[in-house]
């Protein structure tokens, strides 16, 4: 049985990718009552208490894309913020900061009475899930007992499928003249909900130990991991940070001064692990596997998943379906993070790809040559593979191929990455869709990128499972020199791993 403060606070810190995922998809099922068709609209009815708000707001199209477009941007900048605030406030501190950007975004989305207010609280909550999203997986990580990182490592993106769930189930029923800001403001509650369960929440142990706060990361390991913990444990737990065991480190010391000097490390910025040699094969591997798993396609669903669903099913259908297809890919996330620690990290990654590529294929092929059963199963089956591999590991990626120096400036990199490819992805579908590819050529080209992504994850990503950084690199270094096959390929990579 883990103990309570364990679950309490990876709990508080499950709800900040939980309104990740609420805000990525909260204008989806009430676009058209959020939107006005004309700018002629009636104040909103004084039952809310709300006389000066309008209804709607008068948006066109590309308003609408900018509002919601402009959640990513502040993504990016949220994920450049997100190394910064870790070291200096903590994990746990940070995460404070985030819980208040999402209220104050929720309220302001709810009380908009125009674009500009829409835009304004769409940027604040998306400043505030590109920093929760960086860092949560190392929070996470370095609260998890070593035999639990992978089950646990799984939150986030559980976390993510759980908000996405929960606003299209309120959408199934808020999607209304005026109620549509209760979608809305039910993010900005819970951003408050969670500020206050933080404040009751453990700091991570091993940034307290790094930050030559020895006594207080003692403490916080007990409460967490409990008081009949023996010396090498407690060595263990808070000196792995370093990336190997701890033989390797130098022993932590009981005396505040002299463990102050043992334990604190100089943290690596973004500039220093984006150019520095040492780090190149790290570099690959966290912005690799993040543009992997959005360039597959999975956005094309979550974003565009009505207007796909609608050439198969009637239209007032559709919200409906998407429930499914959410509680579907929350419940397969959930399942297969269960076997991560005892299969590994990388079959479940392979398998995943391998499942949405052939997905990718029958949905293309569904589409071209109109075949609705084709089509919806392969959306499910699609979605489906995504959940067991692709959505929850490469989060854990960065946390576990990464020294703990630099962990969380990989953790901002992955995250730029994976913003990035959310932008080709949400703006290139539709474009390429209008084209003469249309939406079933679209897919076909994500089977590809699916093979182009198992080749790279079969190259460049380590297996992680019960190694430190430094064995997981090693051993994938020795297993890729004892493959012939693609040679080129594999020269490269060993060219890469030997920062040549």
């Amino acid at each position: 049985m883990l103990p309570f403060p364990l679950l309490y606070s990876l709990g508080s810190a499950a709800v900040a990718p939980l309104l990740f995922g609420y805000h990525m998809a909260e204008l989806n099922a009430p676009e058209s009552a959020i939107r006005c068709p004309t700018p002629t609209v009636t104040p909103s009815s004084a039952s809310l208490g709300l006389p000066t708000l309008p209804h709607c707001i008068t948006m066109s199209n590309s308003d609408f894309g900018l509002v919601t477009s402009i959640f990513a941007f502040g993504g990016l900048g949220g994920a450049l913020l997100g190394a910064p605030l870790s070291n200096r406030y903590g994990r746990r501190g940070s995460l404070l900061l985030c819980s208040l950007g999402f209220a104050l975004g929720g309220l302001v989305m709810a009380f908009a009475g125009s674009l500009g207010g829409m835009l304004a609280g769409r940027m604040i909550s998306g400043i505030a899930s590109g920093a929760a999203v960086v860092v949560v997986p190392l929070y996470v990580h370095e609260l998890a007992p070593e035999g639990e990182k992978g089950s646990f490592g799984a939150i986030t993106q559980i976390s993510v499928n759980l908000g996405i769930l929960l606003t299209q189930t309120l959408g199934l029923f808020l999607s209304k003249e005026v109620l549509w800001r209760l979608i809305l403001g039910v993010g900005a509650v819970l951003g408050a909900i969670q500020g206050l369960l933080l404040l009751r929440a453990h700091e991570s142990p091993r940034w307290l130990a790094a930050n030559g706060q020895q006594g207080d990361a003692e403490n916080s390991l007990h409460a967490l991991r409990g008081r009949n913990l023996s010396m090498a444990e407690i060595e263990q737990a808070l000196s792995d940070h370093q990336g190997g065991t701890s033989a390797e480190v130098e022993p932590l010391i009981s005396d505040e001064e002299e463990g102050q000097k043992a334990t604190t490390q100089p943290k690596i910025t973004l500039l220093e692990f984006v150019t520095t040699s040492k780090y190149r094969k790290e570099l690959i591997a966290v912005i690799g596997i993040m543009l992997v798993q959005q360039l597959t396609g999975i956005n094309a669903i979550v974003m565009y998943g009505v207007s796909v669903l609608r050439e198969l099913i009637p239209e007032n259908g559709a919200a409906l379906i998407n429930v499914f297809i959410s509680a579907t890919n929350l419940f397969f996330t959930w399942y297969a993070s269960r076997f991560f620690d005892s299969a590994g990290r990388k079959p479940y990654l392979l398998a995943s790809i391998g499942g949405m590529g052939i997905n990718s294929l029958a949905l293309g092929l569904g589409i071209i040559f109109h075949i609705p059963l084709l089509s919806a199963i392969a959306t499910i089956l699609f979605v489906c593979s995504f959940s067991i591999g692709l959505g929850p590991i490469p989060w854990m990626v960065a946390a576990e191929t990464v020294e703990f120096s630099a962990s969380g400036a990989a953790q901002s990199i992955s995250l730029c990455a994976s913003w990035i490819g959310t932008f080709l992805v949400g703006y290139g579908f539709p474009v390429l869709a209008a084209t003469g590819l249309g939406k079933g050529g679209v897919f076909l080209l994500f089977a590809v990128v699916a093979l182009l992504g198992a080749m790279f994850v079969e190259r460049f990503i380590p297996e992680t499972k019960g190694k430190t950084v430094s064995e997981a690199w090693a051993n994938h270094e020795a297993n890729l020199k004892g493959r012939d096959w693609l040679g080129f390929f594999r020269k490269g990579g060993e060219r890469v791993l030997r920062n040549d």
